[in-house]
């Protein structure tokens, strides 16, 4: 167990900590200890290239607890009415076909590595968290405004999911040599 892995460890750890502070109606608290828990993810990677404590175990965990993390949550944001809830059914659909995708790669002895599309859907999701967990505050608190930022709220949620199913397009079509029987060739 190194840093970077205490540090995933940690922000999978702070999931139940942020459902119970939304749920029991600390939706600041809720969206500052989601920004801190982000804030590891991108840190425990410098820190793992930084002092070389890069290890298998955090290659495969690190992307699977981002993942439960920001799924739970937007299913947690769904609960709470403040997004659809096709919106966190459509984005597990896509995790789970990319995933397999990747699984299919691995099988045949080949990595298919983040990207700044993946990275980009990240900070979206992340930016669409963090505006959801605090939304019933703000609504409750802003009135009219409020209202509209929960639109807006709905509109980002659609849009991360149109966004994101593009980017998996797009990662298909740079591997669709892995759904070929025989070719390995792959692009990250």
């Amino acid at each position: 167990m190194n840093i970077p892995n205490l540090l995933t460890v940690l922000r999978l750890a702070a999931l139940p900590v942020i459902a119970w502070l939304f749920r029991s109606g600390y939706y600041s608290m809720a969206s500052g200890v989601f920004v801190v828990a982000i804030l590891t993810d991108c840190v425990d990677g410098w820190i793992a290239r930084r002092l070389n404590q890069r290890s298998a175990l955090g290659m495969y965990l690190d992307p699977v607890v981002d993942k439960i993390v920001v799924l739970a949550l937007l299913y947690e944001l769904s609960y709470g009415g403040v997004i659809d809830i096709a919106v966190a059914h459509l984005l597990l659909a896509r995790e789970l076909l990319q995933n397999g995708v990747r699984a299919v790669a691995s099988g045949r002895g080949t990595v298919v590595g983040a990207n700044w599309m993946g990275k980009t859907k990240m900070v979206l999701q992340s930016m669409l968290i963090g505006m959801g967990l605090l939304l019933p505050l703000i609504t409750r608190e802003a009135g009219p405004f409020g209202r509209a930022l929960g639109a807006g709220v709905h509109v980002l949620a659609w849009s991360v999911l149109a966004l994101a199913w593009m980017f998996f397009g797009v990662f298909v079509y740079w591997n669709r040599a892995v759904l070929v029987e025989g070719s390995p060739t792959l692009k990250t």
